[in-house]
């Protein structure tokens, strides 16, 4: 099961891992079940062919602690940070501060998109963002406002995670 990545590349990764094998993990010398995840990094070669930059490590492992009682499942880890597309972190959009059109760009007639790459803490708080594009003149509004918008937290299996997405901010001269 993928948790986060582009949907091009996840089906790829997920391809690639079904392919793996893997010693077994025990526990007083019997094979047990475990659950792990693992990034995968893909990038260009010289070549320009897709491949993963490096044999990838676990993320998190369940390691169980005490031998496994029968008939109960194994405790799954999961990230504490997820990437979710615009369109999702849109939705949880629960405060959206007002933009107002800067008064230079008004008047030297630009407009545009402004996208920012943004980090939202397990409570719904900007915590951290960055300029991806848009025009300078744009850019600093955008920023001021989007630092401001407050969402709901983003749930993965029931518990508040972090988000890393990508927020579109939209100047159109009327």
């Amino acid at each position: 099961m993928a948790v986060s990545g582009d949907p091009i590349l996840t089906a790829a990764a997920i391809e690639a891992v079904k392919q793996w094998k893997y010693r077994p993990y025990t526990i007083n010398g019997k094979a047990v079940a475990v659950v792990s995840m693992v990034r995968l990094h893909f990038t260009l070669t010289e070549n320009d062919t897709a491949g993963v930059v490096s044999e990838p490590a676990p993320l998190q492992t369940m390691t169980p602690t005490s031998a496994p009682v029968e008939g109960t499942a194994p405790k799954i880890a999961f990230p504490t940070r997820v990437r979710v597309s615009s369109g999702v972190s849109q939705g949880l959009l629960i405060t959206k501060v007002a933009l107002e059109y800067p008064e230079e760009a008004r008047q030297a007639h630009i407009q545009g998109t402004v996208i920012l790459q943004v980090r939202i803490d397990k409570e719904g708080n900007v915590v951290s963002l960055e300029l991806i594009s848009g025009h300078p003149m744009l850019a600093a509004t955008a920023i001021a406002a989007v630092r401001q918008w407050k969402y709901r937290p983003y749930l993965l299996n029931g518990e508040p995670v972090e988000v890393d997405t990508q927020v579109l901010v939209n100047f159109v001269l009327q």
